[in-house]
């Protein structure tokens, strides 16, 4: 997939592994580049076309064009969640305020018909909505999506043969559960049942995604509003 184009959502978690290494080591520079990597970035996924501002969640490589013209489904809010984490961290209330706004204005006009049967997508909404719990946004999005991994979890997308089952999307209804209290307590056991199974079969597909996926579902901490404040 090599000169595959930029993803948003993968440079948001540039942008957030950043965030949490200032958090960790104290040093404000790592934050500082994530904040230079929004400047540089943000406006070739967000235009305005027809009058109308819209995302596309996948540009060519020197962000010239969008290679694909739809809008990624949980790309505003996690633009949204990230750019406010960071100014935050700043401590400056203008620093990304216009990309910022920019990013409030696509969640607005989004978050009331939020639905997911995805597991993976499931897991992002439930984390990204824990940062800001008290935001209309947020109370949709994990109310969707709580009931969302509930159901598959019913329906049986949780169990079957792991060789038609992907590990690392699983990994994302794991790690998002364990933002919340009390679904962490609900899920708990089911947590342990698919890190018993996979912990046999974290190679088998890939060496890099899975894994990863797999030990920060172990210690989802740093993925946590509360990381460092203690």
């Amino acid at each position: 997939m090599s000169q595959d184009g930029q993803y948003y959502h993968y440079l948001t978690k540039w942008m957030f592994a950043l965030n949490r290494m200032s958090l960790a080591t104290k040093e404000q520079h790592f934050n500082a580049w994530a904040v230079d990597l929004v400047k540089a970035v943000h406006p070739h996924f967000v235009q305005t076309v027809n009058g109308r501002l819209r995302m596309f969640w996948k540009m060519s490589i020197d962000l010239s064009q969008p290679l694909v013209p739809s809008e990624g489904g949980l790309d505003p809010y996690d633009g949204y969640v990230t750019y406010r984490l960071l100014q935050d961290y700043s401590q400056d209330e203008q620093l990304l305020r216009k990309e910022i706004d920019e990013m409030r204005t696509l969640v607005e006009a989004r978050y009331r018909h939020y639905r997911t049967n995805d597991t993976l997508d499931a897991g992002e909404a439930l984390w990204l909505s824990h940062f800001y719990p008290n935001e209309d946004w947020a109370k949709q999005l994990h109310l969707k999506a709580s009931e969302a991994v509930d159901s598959l979890w019913q329906q049986g997308e949780f169990s079957g043969n792991w060789k038609r089952r992907l590990a690392f999307r699983e990994f994302g209804t794991t790690i998002g559960v364990q933002m919340h209290p009390e679904l962490k307590t609900r899920w708990m056991d089911r947590i342990n049942q698919l890190h018993s199974l996979w912990v046999e079969h974290l190679f088998k597909r890939d060496d890099d995604i899975t894994p990863v996926m797999f030990c920060s579902s172990l210690l989802p901490g740093y993925f946590a509003k509360s990381y460092k404040q203690t």
